[in-house]
């Protein structure tokens, strides 16, 4: 345990978020087991496979999320910036995309993506 204290440097009384960070980079190495790097810095196992597992990047939705973002973004372009989320949405799903209307108009609030909306006047 003393090894694991020399490498990590932060003390048992360093903040819970600081110890997490030290925790993680030492796990990453694989030179100590969970047991031992938790035992070590006083963190409860669950906590610290909350903070490595929920960090991680690239999840199966990130991924997906950001290649919709993509799309959403190309097929708005392509329209001159005139399609909303109903027409992306048929957009997307002609080309095989499997996305609900409003999942796109939340994508499209995300990256400020607003259509232009053009009124013509009636002509008496």
């Amino acid at each position: 345990m003393l090894n694991v204290l020399k490498a990590s440097e932060c003390s048992v009384s360093a903040p819970l978020q600081e110890k997490l960070s030290a925790l993680e980079k030492l796990y990453e190495l694989g030179k100590y087991s969970v047991h031992t790097l938790c035992d070590a810095l006083d963190v409860s196992r669950g906590t610290f496979y909350n903070h490595v597992f929920r960090r991680r990047k690239n999840k199966w939705f990130d991924v997906r999320r950001e290649d919709l973002r993509e799309q959403v973004r190309l097929v708005f372009d392509e329209s001159a910036q005139r399609f909303g989320s109903r027409k992306i949405h048929a957009v997307l799903v002609e080309r095989g995309f499997q996305v609900s209307v409003g999942y796109v108009a939340e994508l499209m609030s995300e990256m400020n993506l607003k259509s232009v909306v053009t009124y013509l006047e009636k002509r008496i």
